[in-house]
Formats: C-alpha cells, sequence, structure tokens
C-alpha cells in the first residue's frame, strides 16, 4: 500500500505562478467593471439632477411671467446667481448645500471637496449686466428642444461659447463623464452630448447656433 507523503498534496511553483496570474487578471476585470458601473451611476444621476433643476425651472418661469432664472449683477456690482433664484423651487435647496451630503446642483462625478466652479454652468445667454440686456422668457427660445440652458461643466460657472478652445479650456466641458458633458435643453429634457464641441464663432453650422442662442 502506497503511503501518504505531506510534501505531494502541496501545489508546484508553475501552478501558484498560474494560479496568481488568474487571480491578477480577475481583479483587473473586476475593477475595470466597477470604474464602468461607477460611471454609468453617475451619468445617470447627473441626467436626474439636471431633470429635476429643469422642472424647478419650468416651476420659476410659470410664476415670474415666463422669465427664466439667470445670474443678474446690480446697480452694487453684486451678482444674485441662478441657483439662489431657484430655492423654493429644486429640494433641497441650493442654500442647504453644505448641510445636505448630495445636491441636485452638483454633479455625482465632481471631485470633492467642492468649489464654486464645480456646480453646473449656466448658458452664457443668462448672465445679465446692466440695464442694455433683457432677461430671456421661454417663449423667446425658437428651438428649446436644442438650446442648452445648462451644461454639466467645471469652469468658472457658466459657458463660454465664443471659440471652442475656449469653450473646452474655460468650461472644463470635457474633465467628467469621458469627455461627454451632460447637457439640459431648454424643453427640460437631459442628455450626454456625444458631438464635436464646437463655439459659434467656429462654425456657422446652424445647429450650433440654435445650441448655444436662444433668439
Amino acid at each position: 500500500m502506497r503511503k501518504f507523503h505531506p510534501a505531494l498534496s502541496g501545489f508546484s511553483l508553475p501552478e501558484l505562478l498560474v494560479a496568481i496570474a488568474l487571480l491578477a487578471v480577475l481583479l483587473t476585470v473586476g475593477h475595470g467593471l466597477s470604474e464602468a458601473v461607477r460611471e454609468r451611476l453617475a451619468v445617470s444621476g447627473c441626467i436626474a439632477n439636471l431633470r429635476q433643476i429643469g422642472v424647478g425651472i419650468q416651476a420659476y418661469a410659470n410664476d415670474h411671467h415666463g422669465y427664466l432664472p439667470d445670474n443678474r449683477e446690480d446697480a452694487d456690482g453684486k451678482e444674485t446667481r441662478w441657483q439662489s433664484r431657484l430655492d423654493d423651487y429644486v429640494h433641497p435647496p441650493f442654500s442647504q448645500l453644505a448641510k445636505v451630503p448630495k445636491s441636485p446642483f452638483v454633479c455625482p462625478a465632481a471631485p470633492r471637496p467642492l468649489k464654486g466652479s464645480l456646480f453646473y454652468a449656466l448658458n452664457q445667454e443668462l448672465r445679465i449686466f446692466g440695464t442694455n440686456k433683457q432677461p430671456l422668457r421661454q417663449s423667446e427660445m425658437k428651438t428649446p428642444g436644442a438650446y442648452v440652458l445648462l451644461a454639466d461643466a467645471s469652469g468658472q460657472g457658466w459657458i463660454t461659447t465664443g471659440r471652442a478652445e475656449k469653450m473646452i479650456e474655460a468650461n472644463g466641458l470635457t474633465q467628467r463623464h469621458k469627455g461627454k458633458p451632460n447637457f439640459l435643453y431648454g424643453d427640460g429634457h437631459a442628455a450626454p452630448f456625444t458631438r464635436p464641441l464646437l463655439g459659434y464663432a467656429d462654425t456657422p453650422d446652424p445647429f450650433y447656433q440654435h445650441l448655444w442662442f436662444a433668439r
């Protein structure tokens, strides 16, 4: 009868190397899948935020003779932000940002700690300075379904549309969601933007004119 030898029950060195290699592959694949899942969740959460803000904008416009919330500077140079105008229409409100773990005004993919430039960015047409520029009404949007109100950006707080280079550099439109920003449109729908980012001055294409300019 053959005797059992403890040394014969272990793994050989080649077998251990193969097992370690397989484990490394599985960990790599698992990490990649988890990143993809996190990104999908961030995109869906970001779009949900923009849709919620869109509902708030609609309610605000209904209560303000059709005018959209804007950034407006008064005679003393003090600027009221569009987020603050929506305090009674989006919950939790922007004024409670420091007290809530998640806010509809902040993209789920935004890096922490948060800074003022990491909120959703407003179309520059909705920045009102002085008395020579009139606020925008919903009825003035020629193509609401194609006109961008807000962008998932991390720049200076509004969408500069002069040139494509300026848009990307100043607005940080490609810094999150693998270079595909999410937009909220004038009709309230939100979606990732997959076309090239071009400013109005870069092309006469009507698509981009409707994208950035309401009137």
